[in-house]
């Protein structure tokens, strides 16, 4: 299964973790190069620098190929938009994490 994720902190790089043993084909979407040299050099994923919420990153990290979205970015709005954006893109799955009352119902 080909799964993004958007955000390696510290749950975006568990996360990655625990998916890797199971052979999926992952991508991580980080703002920081060195977090992503640094999952690429210790796990076989892909990595693309940039923001999540810009739909040419999403593009470029192959999203619109994807069954599973996950957005874990330590920001609530940019996991939401990031998951509104790869909707459009035709992810199937999306995975949110929102910590801030006040996006949810």
């Amino acid at each position: 299964m080909d799964i993004v994720v958007v955000g390696g902190g510290k749950l975006g790089e568990d996360i990655l973790h625990g998916l890797i043993k199971e052979d999926h084909n992952l991508t991580l979407i980080d703002n920081d190069p060195r977090v992503i040299d640094d999952l690429i050099d210790e796990m076989d994923i892909k990595g693309v620098v940039g923001n999540g919420v810009d739909v040419e990153v999403q593009r470029e990290a192959d999203v619109q190929n994807a069954q599973v979205l996950i957005a874990v970015s330590p920001h609530d709005e940019v996991n939401i938009i990031s998951a509104m954006i790869a909707k459009t893109l035709g992810v199937a799955f999306l995975i949110v994490r929102v910590r801030n009352q006040a996006f949810t119902a």
